[in-house]
């Protein structure tokens, strides 16, 4: 019997020979969500009602309070039957139905009856303990499959038991979506399951409004037995998924990536992961199986881009060859099967994970019995396009692992002068190792790095045990609300989280030993941990695992300041957190999102750090497919319905991005990708010409957003369209093949567009009398300068109103995302490093060490994100990020300013060659006087270098100031490449030496001597003319 079973299995999935590709597989999913296409269904209850009435809910969403409501009502003292309908909280109560003479409910309180609503297009058919009631026809088009529920008011109450709910789009086959008799945990979202004499369970509802939610009963986990009748020789499993999943063979899980299949606009496209699991199979039963929780698909982070309650849906394509050469296939198909069983009961991208340990993973296993699973449902129609994942997985990271750097035990909390006081410290330590937890305490870790991912920790306990872990950037300073203070000082402050819960809950198994355990189904932004547990438990350990994507990181800066070197690895923290599967704004509030100005500003910072180019066109995909059909880019990417689009500086970012990519590797094909989308967004921009004036650029939501000095927003639009235009004269250049090729036509045509947006701009912002601008800000004088609006007559005189700007600005900046990302660039390129670095050297707020004397481990959203004077910042939105990292920016000055290693088309109004094959190296070195220095409290940086790969090798390049006013340039340059040298002298008569040799062939200009060198190390240095 057992052979003939073996055989038919293989027969059976060998009928699926013809599907070879994940492609050729069906989407799954479990029917304890509801199936948006499902017109004709019924749903039944047994119920007793024993106060007042019984509101029983269907067709709902209950996020926002719509929903049909048929009551079975008492009140009158006759069995009535009032269909209602619920939208956005408004009742309207649709009849009011005469059921007395066919039911005996009033009278038999205490006895369960049975209640079945046939809902079929527009038409409900109620029957009651078998006999139809009523048919009613709703006053709509169909009464569509929504959330289900019951609904109580007051004192009003009710038994309930074995819900069903079958899908009857086929009659004579009805599919079950929902079977519930709560012998298990409670699978609606409230009320109290109660053990009756006979040793079954009911749920009781009083006085609330209660939706079945599958997640309280468990997330979908999927499983498909199959028998192999020889060995393997080669495997490898392809997933995806709507939702984020796991998936298993036999018990093991498949694969290191974590949060897979990662985020896409789903509503065009989703990748999918291979992997090899050759050894994971064996001769005989086996068992693939995969979990899915909600994730960026069905959770609040999607902002119901993709409907209010979508279903979480399964793929996979199991491709095998077997050692006899027989080629086998286990798709996704509705032969698998489906449960909420496992341990993990919630999984969310927001509010965290829900474990329950005592559920056990017996179900991941071939010889589970699986008889109360129920058929998967095949979600046939439309799906996003599979497409194999190229960008960077999202990986835990062992290198960066973080181990509590101080534990402190608390019980409550003393009064202060302040409203919330400060903990009642009970324990403090460095370690955590075998620290005993006691109920009613609290235990507070600090990672001493605000982190992205989670915590990995072993913990023994009583089995039932709910251990809870709260997490947050920053704690209370002392407890006084009028600092924004939320608990006693000492604790972990989670203000800024918004709605996110950002919660993890683990009930304990009871294991001997200990158990140990970290999420997979959500991440946290977090510096501090908060553990408590329901009961004593031993804490035996506790790391935090840092989770993004895994993009190799080769970039490298220091300096002799050893606060600027931190700002540095801020601004790297700042990076890994936030690139976790797409570049997100900050990685721990209830946002999360591809913010796309964010993106472009830091875009060229990251490609020096790290490998990152790949990981950007992947999201360019996003942006492409989000953009609108009148050319506008999203301002989130990808698509969330979440603001808006079509505006400066953020869909700027679908033109600055794709060329930035380009220029720091050479690799044409992302502006082949691109060029379509890039030429409908300045098709976009051409559309945007009013109020007299033909170039405005694209819209003002935003401006120099969070800048200390207002500007005009349509000053940046202006500035921006113009940045974009040279932009797209660069790409174009940079396509063309061949003389008056399209390309070269398109290049002469931004060109010209160029000229004429800046002789718009003259005329619009330009004083005529004194040619310097009218908008005289920071930012404004920054933009002009960097994209060459401004009369080169004019320049210095512009130089000299921007400096004074700075230095009555007390040496602050006074500039926000925009003129961020630019300043000390802008600085150094027009000759003003001083300034440059004053700014870089200042601790009042606003700058970059005041975070860092604050204790900052990430770039922070706002400057004054939290003061001394004032605590943490007050905005009206909550706003406040600690780990937002478009000021970290400032780090491509740090490469291209302070090292010197520029590309050699790496400014904005000349074109160059991109890449690396020749490239410049200017260092900008601190020649302050001593004056400037004592003026910001700084120290002058003595040497300075950094490091980074590019496809033609590894360069580095450190510069030394010497005590007798001698300059030493260390360079390390690819072997097959050659850089321009532009060596800085204190006059022209300084001698400039190559590996000993004078330079004598090189040009002077601006006192920089500019000369080539080959590939290879050389020392270069710079010997004052006093000094010879």
């Amino acid at each position: 019997m057992r052979k003939f079973f073996a055989s038919l299995v293989m027969l059976l999935t060998m009928i699926n020979a013809q599907a070879q590709d994940i492609r050729d597989a069906q989407w799954i999913s479990s029917s304890s969500i509801l199936t948006p296409s499902a017109t004709h269904y019924s749903i039944n209850w047994d119920f007793a009602i024993q106060k007042g009435n019984a509101g029983f809910l269907f067709s709902g969403n209950a996020k926002h309070n719509t929903y049909y409501m048929w009551q079975v009502n008492l009140e009158s003292g006759k069995e009535r039957l009032k269909p209602f309908i619920c939208i956005n909280g408004a009742f309207k109560l649709l009849d009011d139905i005469d059921i007395s003479n066919k039911v005996n409910i009033r009278q038999d309180k205490g006895r369960m009856h049975h209640l079945r609503l046939d809902i079929n297009q527009n038409v409900v058919t109620t029957n009651i303990d078998g006999v139809m009631v009523s048919t009613y026809q709703v006053p709509y088009p169909e009464v569509s499959y929504g959330e289900i529920g019951i609904r109580e008011m007051g004192n009003e109450t009710v038994y309930l038991d074995n819900l069903l709910v079958q899908d009857l789009s086929n009659p004579t086959a009805p599919h079950t979506l929902i079977a519930e008799n709560f012998d298990g945990t409670n699978s609606m979202d409230s009320g109290l399951v109660i053990r009756q004499k006979q040793g079954n369970q009911r749920l009781n509802i009083t006085g609330t409004t209660s939706w079945y939610s599958s997640q309280q009963k468990g997330i979908p986990v999927f499983r498909k037995k199959f028998v192999l009748n020889s060995a393997i020789r080669h495997a490898t499993l392809q997933c995806s998924a709507l939702g984020i999943y796991n998936v298993f063979i036999n018990g093991q899980r498949i694969g290191t990536d974590e949060l897979k299949p990662g985020w896409t606009d789903y509503r065009k496209e989703v990748p999918y992961q291979e992997t090899d699991v050759t050894a994971s199979l064996r001769k005989g039963d086996n068992c693939i199986a995969a979990e899915v929780s909600r994730g960026w698909w069905a959770g609040d982070i999607a902002h119901d881009a993709y409907g209010s309650h979508p279903v979480m849906q399964f793929v996979g394509m199991l491709r095998m060859e077997l050692a006899d050469g027989t080629k086998m296939f286990v798709p996704t198909d509705g032969s698998w099967k489906y449960a909420a069983c496992g341990a993990v009961v919630n999984g969310d991208i927001y509010d965290g994970e829900v474990y329950d340990a005592r559920r056990g993973e017996d179900w991941k296993q071939a010889n589970f019995d699986d008889s109360h699973f129920l058929p998967a449902i095949v979600n046939d129609g439309t799906h996003p396009t599979l497409f194999q994942q190229t960008s960077p997985a999202v990986r835990i990271r062992p290198q960066l692992e973080r181990t509590p750097k101080k534990v402190t035990i608390y019980e409550g909390s003393v009064p202060t002068m302040t409203k919330y006081g400060r903990i009642n410290t009970i324990k403090e330590s460095n370690t955590l190792t075998n620290t005993r937890l006691m109920k009613g305490q609290t235990v507070v870790i600090d990672m001493g790095q605000n982190m992205v991912g989670w915590v990995d920790f072993t913990v023994e306990g009583a089995r039932g045990t709910t251990l809870t872990l709260r997490h947050g950037e920053m704690l209370n300073y002392n407890g006084d609300s009028a600092r924004l203070d939320k608990g006693p000082a000492g604790s972990v402050w989670t203000y800024s989280l918004r709605t996110a819960d950002a919660k993890i809950t683990y009930v304990l198994a009871g294991k001997k030993g200990g158990e140990t355990y970290h999420p997979s189904h959500t991440f946290m932004g977090f510096r501090y941990v908060e553990l408590t547990a329901d009961h004593d438990i031993a804490v035996k350990r506790a790391v935090g695992q840092v989770v993004g994507s895994d993009i190799e990181e080769w970039g490298d800066f220091a300096c002799s300041d050893k606060d600027i070197n931190q700002l540095y690895q801020n601004v790297l923290w700042g990076q890994r957190g936030n690139f976790l599967s797409i570049p997100t704004d900050c990685p721990q509030r209830d946002e999360r999102l591809g913010w796309t100005g964010d993106t472009q500003i830091f875009s060229r910072t990251a490609l020096y750090n790290s490998n990152a180019s790949v990981f950007y066109r992947q999201w360019m995909r996003d942006m492409r497919n989000g953009q609108a059909s009148n050319g506008a880019f999203r301002d989130i990417a990808p698509f969330c319905k979440f603001w808006g689009e079509g505006n400066s500086a953020w869909g700027d970012a679908g033109v600055i991005v794709p060329w930035t990519v380009y220029d720091m590797t050479g690799d044409r094909s992302i502006l082949e990708e691109n060029y379509e989308a890039m030429q409908k967004w300045m098709q976009f921009c051409a559309a945007q010409g009013s109020d007299g004036f033909h170039y405005n650029g694209a819209g003002t939501s935003f401006g120099d957003w969070l800048a200390y000095e207002a500007i005009d927003a349509r000053y940046i639009s202006v500035c921006y369209y113009a940045y974009v235009t040279l932009l797209m004269q660069k790409t174009a250049t940079a396509l063309s093949t061949y003389p008056n090729d399209s390309y070269a036509q398109d290049a002469k045509a931004y060109k010209q567009l160029y000229d004429d947006i800046r002789a718009e701009f003259q005329s619009r912002y330009i004083d005529s009398t004194s040619g310097l601008l009218k908008t005289s800000t920071q930012t404004g004088y920054l933009l002009a300068l960097h994209l060459g609006l401004i009369d080169k007559a004019k320049v210095e005189d512009a130089k000299q109103v921007l400096a004074k700007k700075i230095v009555d600005n007390g040496y602050k900046l006074s500039t926000g995302f925009v003129g961020t990302g630019i300043l000390c660039t802008t600085l150094s390129e027009v000759g003003m490093d001083e300034m440059a670095y004053q700014l870089l050297q200042q601790r009042k707020n606003p700058s970059w060490l005041y975070s860092i004397d604050q204790g900052a481990t990430t770039i922070w959203e706002r400057w004054d994100s939290y003061t001394i004077e004032g605590g943490f910042n007050k905005h009206e939105w909550n706003m406040n990020s600690f780990n937002h990292y478009s000021y970290g920016a400032v780090a491509e000055w740090f490469y291209a300013g302070i090292a010197g290693i520029q590309t050699s088309d790496y400014s904005i109004t000349t074109i160059g060659k991109s890449g690396w094959k020749h490239f410049v190296l200017c260092p900008h070195i601190d020649t302050r006087s001593d004056a400037l220095i004592q003026a910001v409290k700084g120290e002058r940086i003595t040497w300075a270098g950094a490091k980074t790969r590019t496809p033609e090798g590894i360069i580095t390049a450190k510069w030394q100031l010497k005590g007798d006013g001698r300059i030493t340039y260390e360079v390390s340059i690819p072997q097959d490449a050659t850089a321009t040298v532009m060596m800085p002298m204190a006059s022209a008569d300084d001698m400039v030496l190559v590996d000993g040799q004078t330079v004598n062939d090189g040009t002077t200009i601006a006192l920089r001597k500019h000369f080539e060198v080959k590939g290879g190390q050389h020392s270069i240095e710079c010997v004052p003319a006093t000094t010879k």
